[in-house]
């Protein structure tokens, strides 16, 4: 991005945030700003989760309660609402229960492709990651569409990687140029500061498709369905409003985007590498004051889910790989399960329950089926580890048990 860009931006939010503040108490402390251009050069392009975890270790202690509490002063519109009631209708605790028959077949396919993994040395971990991959995206299609997944070259299984590549690499949420100032978006890619905006353009088709090539194929089969449950509900009740097609299509699209998406994120793997770090930002929706500090209308709230995890007061050595610190005393430390890759208060995951049922049955299969144990060979240091957004490698060992 040009300094003459940067430039603009930080001038912009020095002279707003000077004009707001009048009269007001002092906005939330944070590190010096710069003259005209505010903390544009203060915040690094990447691994930001870390960055503001030690800015807040400095400048004030992890506050988890904002977002839900205050909720009623963060952004919530009314497609949001609707979009929720749906999935949360679908998804809540007791309707979950009936989804397990389809989880635990599932998971009996995985086992079977972990075990033809054990042969395909040369791409191992590759391979392994793909099969996992599989086990949740198959869960979500038949959930979401009714769809069966039969192969590696199943076409939905294409659409969801399509769109989990643009996620991953579509820049922070909420700290793109194009998010600080729009009309970017009107400019080709190479334009300075419009990168993001251009990589939008090119990978909006994958997130197009996502949302039709399902109900298309959809349509009309027998198979129960999250689609064919609020199709057929709006057959018999009528539309609720101009666009109620396009929410079901939207609302389907979410589940199966974000089913897909908890691959790898089993309880540990939340804490030590939530797949979204920075959660899903907000905009306040009016002035507010929160503990004595003032939150001006229009600010964009980032709940640093990755930092809470790195809190030490309540995960003793947090960068440990250590699943037993969340057991029962003596064998575990019984610290609290991560909240904050599902969410907080009315924004909370609606799937979370579905979620941790396919992980609890995909690892009581393996367990009962596998002996687990470290690689034969170099270790696995962590600066070679991809702790890219929905996907870590794992360096183990499969093997059948013998029966």
């Amino acid at each position: 991005m040009s300094y003459f860009f940067i430039s603009l931006v930080g001038a912009a939010l020095f002279l707003w945030v000077k004009i707001t503040a009048k009269g007001h108490p002092p906005l939330p402390p944070g590190p010096p700003a710069e003259p005209i251009i505010g903390h544009m050069r203060k915040i690094q392009p990447e691994d930001q989760e870390n960055q503001f975890y030690e800015w807040g270790k400095i400048y004030g202690k992890r506050r988890d309660d904002g977002v839900d509490k205050g909720a009623s002063f963060y952004s919530i519109g009314k497609t949001f609402q609707k979009l929720r009631r749906m999935l949360q209708d679908y998804l809540n605790l007791k309707k979950s229960v009936r989804y397990q028959p389809i989880q635990t077949r599932e998971a009996r396919v995985l086992l079977q492709n972990l075990m033809s993994a054990e042969v395909e040395r040369d791409n191992f971990i590759r391979r392994q990651n793909f099969v996992v991959n599989l086990f949740l995206t198959a869960i979500i299609m038949r959930l979401a569409y009714g769809h069966q997944a039969t192969s590696d070259e199943d076409p939905y299984v294409h659409i969801i990687e399509g769109v989990s590549y643009g996620l991953s690499n579509a820049g922070s949420p909420g700290g793109t140029p194009v998010d600080y100032l729009p009309f970017l978006r009107h400019f080709p890619a190479w334009f300075p500061g419009a990168y993001y905006a251009g990589f939008a353009r090119d990978n909006k088709i994958a997130v197009e498709t996502m949302h039709q090539y399902p109900y298309e194929q959809a349509e009309g089969k027998a198979k129960p369905s999250f689609l064919s449950y609020h199709l057929e509900a709006l057959d018999r009740e009528g539309p609720d409003g101009p666009d109620a097609v396009l929410d079901i299509q939207g609302a389907a699209a979410v589940l199966f985007c974000a089913g897909a998406e908890t691959r790898w994120c089993f309880i540990q793997k939340l804490k030590w590498y939530s797949a979204v770090p920075l959660g899903v930002p907000h905009r306040s929706l009016k002035d507010d004051v929160y503990r004595g500090m003032f939150i001006p209308q229009g600010s964009l709230i980032i709940a640093n889910t990755r930092g809470m995890t790195l809190d030490e007061r309540v995960y003793p050595n947090p960068q440990s790989f250590n699943p037993s610190r969340y057991l029962p005393k003596p064998e575990g430390n019984n610290e609290p399960h991560p909240i904050g890759p599902f969410g907080f208060g009315r924004r909370i995951c609606p799937g979370r329950h579905l979620a941790d049922a396919s992980l609890w049955i995909a690892i009581a299969s393996i367990l009962a089926t596998f002996n687990i144990s470290k690689t034969i060979g170099e270790d696995v240091v962590a600066s070679q580890v991809n702790h890219a957004l929905f996907n870590v490698a794992s360096a183990l060992e499969t093997n059948r048990r013998k029966t």
